[in-house]
């Protein structure tokens, strides 16, 4: 069974998670994706969602432009804002938003061979350079539904 994860530092203290941070590279195929359980937890404490891509210095692909559609549709029910990043690495990109925006909570799909995976499984702890102090929710690209 494939369900979306919250990892909780162990010394985090609650707080309502107000600005939640999405990075993405947008090569998600997001209606087969299940960003709901994203979705209810920004509507519930009214929270801004932060889409946040980072530019390889190409322009989108028509198919990275239907992506960022498709997330604007999803999250038409919440205050979300999307930001565009020059080049720079991606953990840095993480870590500058997280402390500049105050970020509560860190999101991200879990798809193989995605910008998850490439990001947390090279060598990761070394490569980040920053150790989370926020809730991370992790979601499957696919997530298991009652038939």
């Amino acid at each position: 069974m494939k369900c979306p994860i919250l990892a909780i530092p162990s010394d985090f203290e609650y707080e309502s998670p107000f600005e939640i941070l999405f990075p993405t590279d947008l090569d998600v195929d997001y209606q087969k994706t299940s960003l709901d359980f994203l979705v209810d937890i920004a509507v519930t404490h009214h929270s801004r969602i932060h889409v946040m891509h980072v530019s390889t210095g190409y322009a989108f692909t028509e198919e990275q432009e239907n992506h960022k559609m498709i997330l604007e549709d999803m999250f038409k029910s919440t205050a979300y804002l999307f930001h565009d990043f020059e080049s720079m690495e991606i953990a840095d990109a993480i870590n500058k938003f997280q402390f500049k925006h105050k970020i509560n909570m860190l999101a991200m799909i879990n798809n193989k061979h995605s910008f998850f995976e490439n990001l947390f499984f090279k060598n990761t702890i070394n490569q980040i350079g920053f150790h989370l102090n926020i809730p991370f929710l992790v979601i499957p690209s696919k997530t298991y539904r009652e038939p």
